[in-house]
């Protein structure tokens, strides 16, 4: 009799040891913990290209025709003037809440915009086309693309310091994870361009597809994720670079690494739809297909449920939790 009981015990053990890893690889990969992307009152109708959160409490949108919304004591409110009306804006970062920065740009014209804690100034004017990105490693290192050059800002004055070769179309996006580690993107026509500066010099690499790529995110020095047209998602790990099957055939449009295996992606699927994907190790999930009508443009999270997400229209989304 002993015995039997002791076997059922060991039984219902291994049973309830099951369902409690189960539930531990759902809740690690997200399943049980975001429950989904719930959407949020822009108060305006422009095209929203980037988002980026200084605080749980403030962050700042930007996008077409200088459409600038600020998020404070729990709502967006809009902080569009007439220094930045004339441009589109495409990227911000923000190093501290009086040290902010903006690439726009209108035509070929490419502007770069500082923001000091009270009110937005033009900085930096190129006639290389629009500045796409702009990315910050420290107060005193930070870097642009335009889309026939990059810039590099050394604490005092943004300068250009490199154009790229005539078989890159144009520049789409840079990431600096250290003055001595930066990386770009850059479109061709049948392939596309990974560049990296170490410090010293640039080297290039390239993929053979004709699908571009639109955005790069680096977790360290050499561990980094690309993303781009028709469902294209790229790792990057001490550069090497190797394709990562995707769940859809989307457009992806931004991503965003929360930690060195785990992050997001965002864009539009083929019905034009926004969609949200999530990474985990190599694998993709898709969370939130078909957000809503329209195309995310950007996606930023600042821990792994605090999450917000920008795109067409004026469209914001947040992470909503269990």
């Amino acid at each position: 009799m002993k015995t039997t009981m002791f076997k059922r015990v060991i039984v219902l053990q291994k049973i309830l040891l099951a369902l409690v890893l189960i539930f531990s690889i759902n809740c690690f990969k997200g399943k049980g913990v975001i429950q989904s992307w719930e959407p949020v009152n822009s108060g305006i109708d422009e095209d929203l290209y980037d988002v980026f959160f200084i605080t749980t409490d403030e962050g700042w949108a930007c996008g077409r025709s200088g459409t600038l919304i600020h998020y404070f004591d729990g709502e967006w409110r809009n902080e569009s003037d007439s220094t930045l009306s004339q441009y589109d804006l495409y990227s911000m970062f923000f190093v501290s809440q009086d040290d902010g920065w903006i690439g726009a740009g209108k035509g070929n014209t490419g502007t770069i915009f500082h923001y000091n804690g009270n009110s937005w100034q033009l900085i930096y004017e190129t006639t290389s086309g629009p500045v796409r990105s702009v990315h910050f490693s420290s107060p005193d290192d930070g870097w642009a693309v335009s889309e026939d050059s990059v810039f590099h800002f050394n604490g005092t004055s943004w300068i250009g310091i490199w154009e790229p070769p005539p078989t890159i179309l144009y520049l789409v996006d840079i990431f600096s994870s250290s003055p001595n580690s930066v990386w770009v993107l850059g479109r061709g026509s049948s392939s596309q361009y990974f560049l990296h500066f170490d410090g010293i010099s640039w080297s290039l690499d390239s993929v053979p597809t004709p699908f571009f790529l639109n955005s790069i995110f680096f977790t360290d020095y050499s561990t980094g994720w690309a993303v781009g047209d028709a469902g294209t998602i790229y790792k990057i790990e001490t550069d090497q670079i190797s394709q990562v099957t995707s769940p859809l055939y989307a457009d992806y449009k931004n991503v965003y690494f929360i930690s060195k295996n785990e992050g997001w992606i965002v864009g539009v699927d083929e019905e034009g739809k926004g969609t949200a994907v999530h990474m985990i190790y190599d694998e993709a999930f898709v969370e939130d297909e078909g957000i809503d009508e329209g195309t995310l443009y950007s996606v930023f999270f600042l821990s792994n449920y605090i999450g917000w997400a920008v795109g067409s229209g004026g469209r914001i989304f947040k992470v909503k939790t269990k």
